[in-house]
């Protein structure tokens, strides 16, 4: 049976009437009658029957209705699932935090994938991941893996770790002494001792902690009017310092503080991506290669 002339039946049912379905489903009356019509010889019983000026519907015909109405309503969601499903094909969702939220789009867009909208999420770790085996972010960007089913993690980049101050800052302070502002997230579902988010140490001395905030920029903010010190990828300060002033410019710490690991940078995908997915996604740690780059 033809799926409009099914749609006809139930908006007759549920309106009460032919003019009253037209209206509803923008075609003329004489379109609704027809198209009943041609259901009724193709369901081989009467589904209307005259009533006044008007018509209504047989036993069967609000048998039909009702059993119609659920697929119909089934169609009409497989219909817009599938546009939306085109949409979001068209979009690229990222998600990440830190730093690459503050400086990944603008290079991707511009070198990596232009012509493609981006939607850049900030989701930690642990929430990242779930959110990219749930397919509501396509492609995620982290230095702390969380192991998810559903999700692969491949590492695309090592960035070296310090401990950063505005110029002349803090000298001579002690470690456990010094003023730090750091990320409000702590890093949890790891399977590793990496510590907190900004891979501090977890068996280091414990910082005295001025200023919490999960805006990279917020932290930056504080290091450079010198009231924090900051520990942060050595990239993510060496591009602030390339375009910002002297008077605004980072440097390492003087002082004694506690070996730095180097951070693995992965990138996280679903484990059964589309092709076009997992070429963007190669395009994505390209991207994030050069972002881990010094400049030039």
């Amino acid at each position: 049976m033809n799926y409009d002339r099914l749609r006809y039946l139930v908006t007759v049912a549920r309106t009460g009437g032919v003019r009253d379905a037209a209206a509803a489903l923008n075609v003329t009356p004489g379109a609704v009658s027809k198209g009943l019509a041609r259901l009724e010889e193709e369901a081989g019983v009467r589904l209307i029957a005259p009533e006044g000026r008007g018509i209504k519907l047989t036993d069967e015909g609000r048998w039909l209705a009702k059993r119609a109405e659920f697929v119909v309503g089934e169609l009409d969601v497989m219909r817009s699932d599938l546009i939306d499903r085109s949409r979001r094909d068209a979009e690229l969702c990222i998600a990440t935090y830190d730093a690459f939220v503050e400086l990944l789009p603008a290079l991707i867009g511009r070198q990596y994938l232009p012509g493609v909208t981006l939607s850049v999420r900030e989701r930690w770790p642990g929430d990242l991941e779930e959110a990219i085996a749930g397919a509501r972010t396509d492609v995620g960007i982290t230095l702390a893996p969380i192991g998810t089913e559903g999700v692969v993690h491949v590492e695309v980049a090592r960035v070296p770790l310090g401990v950063y101050v505005k110029r002349g800052a803090f000298a001579g302070v002690p470690v456990d002494e010094l003023p730090f502002a750091v990320a409000s997230h702590p890093v949890t579902g790891a399977a590793s001792t990496a510590g907190p988010l900004d891979g501090w140490p977890a068996d280091a001395t414990p910082r005295n902690v001025v200023l919490r905030s999960s805006a990279f920029q917020a932290r930056i903010g504080a290091a450079c009017a010198g009231i924090a010190a900051i520990v942060a990828p050595r990239f993510a300060v060496e591009r602030h310092n390339h375009v910002v002033s002297a008077a605004h410019r980072l440097e390492p710490w003087s002082g004694a503080a506690p070996r730095l690991s180097s951070r693995r940078v992965h990138i996280a995908r679903r484990t059964h991506a589309s092709p076009e997915l997992v070429r963007r996604t190669e395009l994505i740690a390209a991207a994030v290669r050069a972002l881990c780059a010094p400049p030039r």
